[in-house]
């Protein structure tokens, strides 16, 4: 995925602008020294937002993977 026109009010997922108030984070960080779309968390580290629909389909996929 490109963040070259990235906004903070969009969902790092599905690219959608559904507000930053809308946005969760995501419960893991990477690690990517060329992003300039994400805060640096501190040593290249950054963090994932997304939309609530994007975030429950995560979970149905990551309950599922773990049956």
């Amino acid at each position: 995925m490109s963040y070259e026109y990235h906004t903070e009010d969009q969902c790092d997922r599905c690219d959608r602008k559904v507000g930053k108030d809308k946005l969760i984070p995501l419960n893991f960080l990477y690690k990517d020294l060329n992003d300039v779309a994400h805060k640096d968390i501190g040593n290249g580290y950054r963090q994932y937002w997304v939309c609530v629909e994007c975030k429950e389909q995560r979970d149905k996929i990551s309950e599922r993977l773990r049956r």
